[in-house]
Formats: C-alpha cells, structure tokens, sequence
C-alpha cells in the first residue's frame, strides 16, 4: 500500500476566493495532496483551501480547486466535452498537432490571474440587471 502524503503551506499573503454560488471565502493555505490515478501512478494535486467559516467556523464547503497556476505548470490542456485534462510533457507544448479546422483564440491574463477572451462589442446590459453593469 501507497503511504500518501498531504502537505500544507501557508500563503505569502491571504487570498480571496469564490465559487459555486457562495460569496467570497478567505484562503490563507494551499494543500499539495497526493492522488493515485487510475494507472497507479502518484500524482500531487496542489490547490488553495478556504478556510473555515470566520462566524461560525464551519469547514468550507468549497472544494479546493485546480487552479490556473498549478494547470499552467503541468502545462494543461482541457478538453471540456470529454472531461479529459491533457498535461503536455515540459517544452512540447507547440509540438501538438490540433486538427484540421481547429480555431485558437488567443486569451489574455486579467489582474486575478484568469484567462479572458477578449471582445470588440457585447450586447448592451438591460438596465433590470444592475449588478452587471
């Protein structure tokens, strides 16, 4: 039997994170957990944490997620349809042929880190949804 391991590690400075319909939830720790996949190899799966409930100090119930960091380390590839993470070997990330008709849209990186297409016009926000505008 594997003997797995969990390592925690505080933040430099705390974070705030937000998911799954909840407000935003302090994060002052990763977690580096050790996963077996499905061929029995150990795999370090690292992500932030929320921390518990600062009112009533419940465990949050927001999973630690695999973030864009630790994605872009292992070099990442999503094929969101299939539910299939592609982690491409170090430095052969332009050798992976896309098949014909494949469209690459090339994303840039807002101020919290997360890929955003970028756009030339949107459909106008209709004044009944304040909290978009």
């Amino acid at each position: 039997m594997i003997e797995l391991v969990t390592e925690w590690r505080p933040l430099a400075q705390a974070k705030r994170i937000s998911g799954l319909g909840k407000g935003d939830t302090k994060c002052t720790s990763i977690a580096t957990v050790q996963v077996v996949d499905e061929e029995g190899l150990v795999l370090p799966y690292t992500a932030r944490v929320a921390d518990p409930d600062e009112a009533t100090g419940e465990e949050s119930a927001l999973p630690p997620i695999y973030g864009l960091v630790q994605m872009a380390e292992r070099s990442t590839f999503i094929d969101t349809r299939a539910g299939v993470l592609h982690e491409v070997p170090e430095g052969k990330e332009g050798t992976v042929i896309w098949p014909k008709g494949t469209k690459q849209r090339q994303c840039t990186m807002n101020r919290s880190g997360h890929w955003v297409l970028p756009i030339r016009e949107q459909v106008p926000i209709p004044e009944s949804w304040p909290d978009l505008r």
